[in-house]
């Protein structure tokens, strides 16, 4: 409990807190509220959103000094900086090591589940070098602009410099209706529980577009397992930007449980869209279909 204390007392201090009992500011010298600001950090009517906290501690494998260490390290460092690109990862740093605990990750999303998926891809994490603790956090949606705001203060970089600045995360949210139609799958037997289908969708709210692609399915004797991936093209309009981009679907049931992941692919922008990254959640509640579009745009 000391150590989430102290945990908690950073995040404070990250923000510029003064934790040592301020006074309010004048009425005069509140800084007014800044909607699309809110808006593109995920912040709710408090100024805070959700996040999880991971911990990490000493794990069961030290890898030695020599090549393979410094190549874990690099890998670790690697997997930060492109989960901060993505929007994904608000703050992270090291420990001093005491009790073995070597630092700590806040991810910008409300799932453990998808926060153990993210951090699975840690070299650290995989070797065996370091294990994570994760733990459910409700904080101010400001963190969300800590790595933009790093980048200029960092010794010997220009906060101007295309090569150093980290682009914005943008949170885009509405909803969509979805088409599909069955199509054949050429050299299968209807036997084989595959199956292709043509995907036909119409985006409302931030993001206002239309889109086309293909899905193939695979389905399992086993009652609730199954899996499919898709391809869609996106046209439309983004937040008042025009252009087209691709998402990749990667999704699976194993026994009931659902795991899906929504991507836009590298590089497939177009227009005023050119350079997008980004993931597309789907909600499905009460038979209805709504979209969060986490991007970000250079």
């Amino acid at each position: 409990m000391r150590k989430l204390a102290a945990v908690t007392l950073a995040f404070w201090l990250t923000l510029g807190a003064d934790v040592r009992g301020a006074q309010p500011l004048p009425e005069a010298a509140k800084p007014s509220a800044d909607p699309a600001l809110a808006k593109a950090v995920g912040a709710d009517e408090r100024g805070m959103r959700g996040y999880v906290l991971v911990i990490l501690k000493t794990g069961p494998h030290r890898v030695p000094a020599g090549p393979e260490r410094d190549a874990m390290f690099a890998g670790h460092f690697a997997n930060m900086t492109k989960l901060s690109a993505q929007g994904k990862l608000a703050l992270a740093g090291p420990f001093d090591g005491a009790d073995g605990w070597r630092g700590l990750f806040v991810f910008a999303v409300t799932d453990i589940e998808e926060a153990r998926q993210l951090v699975a891809t840690d070299p650290v994490v995989a070797k065996g070098e370091m294990v994570a603790e994760f733990h459910k956090y409700y904080g101010s949606a400001a963190l969300m602009l800590v790595p933009d705001l790093h980048e200029k203060v960092v010794r010997g970089q220009s906060p101007a410099s295309p090569q150093t600045k980290t682009a914005m995360t943008h949170l885009a949210k509405g909803t969509f209706t979805v088409k599909l139609e069955p199509l054949a799958f050429e050299g299968q037997p209807e036997s084989s529980k595959l199956g292709r289908m043509s995907i036909d969708k119409i985006f409302s709210g931030d993001l206002v577009a239309t889109t086309t692609g293909q899905m193939l399915s695979a389905g399992s004797e086993t009652k609730g397992s199954a899996g499919y991936v898709a391809i869609e093209r996106v046209e439309g309009v983004l937040d008042g930007r025009k252009g087209s981009f691709v998402l990749q679907h990667t999704g699976s049931l194993n026994r009931g449980t659902p795991s899906l992941a929504v991507s836009v692919v590298p590089d497939s922008g177009t227009g005023e869209l050119t350079g997008l990254a980004g993931e597309l959640k789907i909600i499905i509640a009460e038979g209805k279909h709504s979209y969060e579009l986490r991007y970000v745009l250079p």
